[in-house]
């Protein structure tokens, strides 16, 4: 049964971080970091449809940093602006726990 989530405020899949292409399936999968640093773009800085699309679709680990916060091109949020953004949609899921997690960790290396 599909989501309905409320106004502002969505349930989505999401993957390991960046953005990949499926092993698998061979399918396009967001990265949670992705859709977190999307969402702040969008609601708190207003970014435009095609500054979004470009978050979304990264998968350039050199474009990504948790050093002082999460870092996507030179934009870095703080924990508080990670809160904000998060406070704009219900949720994310993954099928996987170690995947978003090794994903995490080649970032922090």
């Amino acid at each position: 049964r599909p989501c309905r989530p409320a106004a502002r405020r969505a349930a989505a899949p999401a993957a390991q971080s960046p953005a990949h292409v499926d092993k698998d399936n061979g399918a396009f999968a967001h990265g949670f970091l992705n859709v977190l640093m999307a969402t702040s773009a969008a609601f708190q800085d207003e970014a435009s449809v095609q500054e979004i699309a470009s978050i979304l679709e990264s998968n350039d680990p050199s474009l990504w940093s948790l050093k002082g916060g999460l870092s996507f091109d030179g934009k870095t949020l703080s924990a508080d602006d990670l809160n904000d953004a998060r406070s704009f949609f219900g949720s994310f899921g993954s099928c996987s726990i170690t995947d978003p997690l090794q994903g995490l960790q080649r970032l922090q290396q």
